[in-house]
């Protein structure tokens, strides 16, 4: 956006973005835009997240696509319990034009650094994230179904690591419920995610089988990398960001467009 445009609009949106703390140029926070974008989120009211350059929806943003549906009928708690390690919630969520509604258990462990004071409401919660999603078709994680993750390290973390250079420091979002830590090693990319980018890319994108120095530029250029050799060289997480941005384009001329564009402008400087 030029001076001009953010005079006449009144409203500096790179610097809103930046006070989010998204940075437009990372492939992450471009995919968070564009699926906030298809499915009419709110990034400011939180209604969905980047965690460790992860997309996630949250409940306030699940909710938010079922009112705007018109099809929600409702949101109850049919049932509430503890195990010995978990709090326990049975939620169901009805829709208009459906005959049954859509039930989960959610649970929540009490190990959880929350369980104590509100152990049984984020039982609740997860039992609500999970019907929506169903209800709703929102294919996204939701935030607040990353206890497992958090369990997981509670058990297999027993001392302070060791000294190292400086890292990032943890995301916290959502009520502190959250909390991500980096990881050391990416895992590479899997061969259903290889399989899904290169569907895309011959389905919507239409290149061919002997494109293949091609297909790698322009996956280079959507994760804005100097190059990149082979698809095997990409990471869960980057090819979760490939595959956010190939389904939620609705205009996949316009992105070839960008990318050629934008490779003539190289080759020229």
């Amino acid at each position: 956006m030029t001076a001009i445009e953010k005079l006449h609009d009144g409203i500096d949106r790179e610097a809103i973005l930046r006070h989010l703390n998204l940075n437009m140029r990372d492939p992450a926070a471009q995919a968070l835009v564009l699926v906030c974008e298809r499915y009419s989120l709110d990034p400011i009211l939180k209604h969905a997240v980047l965690i460790q350059g992860r997309m996630y929806v949250t409940r306030d943003g699940l909710l938010h696509v079922a009112h705007a549906s018109g099809q929600l009928d409702g949101i109850e708690v049919l049932e509430q319990g503890e195990t010995d390690t978990h709090y326990t919630a049975k939620v169901a969520v009805y829709r208009k034009d459906m005959g049954r509604p859509f039930t989960y258990i959610g649970r929540f462990p009490k190990s959880q650094r929350m369980a104590k004071e509100y152990g049984p409401e984020m039982a609740v919660k997860c039992g609500e994230v999970m019907a929506l999603r169903r209800a709703f078709d929102v294919a996204l994680c939701a935030a607040e179904e990353r206890w497992d993750e958090e369990a997981q390290r509670d058990l297999t973390v027993q001392a302070p690591p060791a000294p190292q250079r400086a890292i990032e420091a943890p995301t916290q979002v959502m009520d502190a419920e959250v909390i991500s830590m980096p990881a050391d090693q990416p895992e590479k990319a899997t061969k259903g995610q290889f399989g899904a980018i290169n569907g895309y890319l011959q389905s919507r994108f239409e290149f061919t089988d002997d494109e293949r120095a091609q297909k790698l530029d322009f996956l280079a250029w959507l994760l804005s990398l100097p190059a990149l050799a082979s698809s095997k060289d990409l990471t869960q997480d980057q090819a979760r960001t490939v595959l956010t941005v190939l389904s939620a384009c609705k205009e996949p001329q316009e992105l070839l467009a960008n990318w050629q564009a934008s490779r003539l402008l190289a080759n020229t400087n």
